[in-house]
């Protein structure tokens, strides 16, 4: 596998969403050439097929204990040595995707494709919550001084009302980009499985737009 390797996959869907859930989720080495993903099992068993497409990843069993016990959900953590992905990823703005915009990113990427990319960014970081008062609550959640420009002009372009708020928490800083109108979010949610069609990604997610 080689860089050109690499560009070459921005036109499949597949490691495009791969792309998007990786600037959400993934951990990018300073010091190695390891790249690594960390999610809930049962997230991790829909989505593997997916982004193991073009990268076969090393499966470890995680779970996270509390004084010696056992809590939350079974972990996984995917990671693999690839110097030539993670040049890849680096030269793409990978490595300052913590605060930063993936318009390098993006700029590769077909525009008809980008939506796959938006997927995986969602299936990471975003949120869709239904209060059994009705209330509807579309979020992407990311550090305190998050680039959010990309993202705001995406929802611009598809017509939607969106508003960014800082948090500060015991747990420490953080910044989130949200709708709360039900139209706003259908249309977010129609942008992202065109058509309203699943093909691919967290179902569960998809089905939480299908309750709208």
């Amino acid at each position: 596998m080689s860089i050109p390797y690499f560009k070459s996959l921005v036109k499949k869907k597949e490691f495009i969403y791969f792309l998007g859930f990786l600037w959400a989720d993934g951990y990018i080495s300073k010091s190695t050439n390891s790249i690594e993903i960390n999610i809930v099992k049962n997230d991790f068993d829909i989505i593997a097929p997916v982004i193991s497409r073009h990268i076969e990843w090393n499966i470890f069993h995680k779970q996270r204990k509390n004084h010696g016990n056992p809590y939350g959900k079974p972990q996984i953590k995917a990671q693999k040595s690839l110097p030539e992905l993670k040049s890849f990823l680096i030269e793409h703005n990978y490595g300052n995707k913590s605060g930063g915009s993936p318009s390098n990113i993006l700029f590769i990427i077909p525009s008809e494709l980008q939506h796959y990319w938006w997927r995986g960014y969602f299936d990471g970081d975003g949120s869709l919550a239904i209060s059994k008062n009705g209330c509807k609550n579309l979020s992407f959640w990311s550090v305190i001084n998050q680039d959010w420009s990309e993202l705001s002009s995406l929802m611009t372009s598809l017509g939607i009302y969106f508003s960014i708020y800082s948090y500060q928490r015991s747990c420490g800083k953080s910044s989130s980009l949200t709708t709360t109108n039900k139209n706003n979010i259908i249309k977010f949610g129609k942008y992202i499985y065109p058509n309203f069609q699943y093909t691919f990604g967290l179902k569960r997610k998809f089905d939480k737009f299908l309750q709208l």
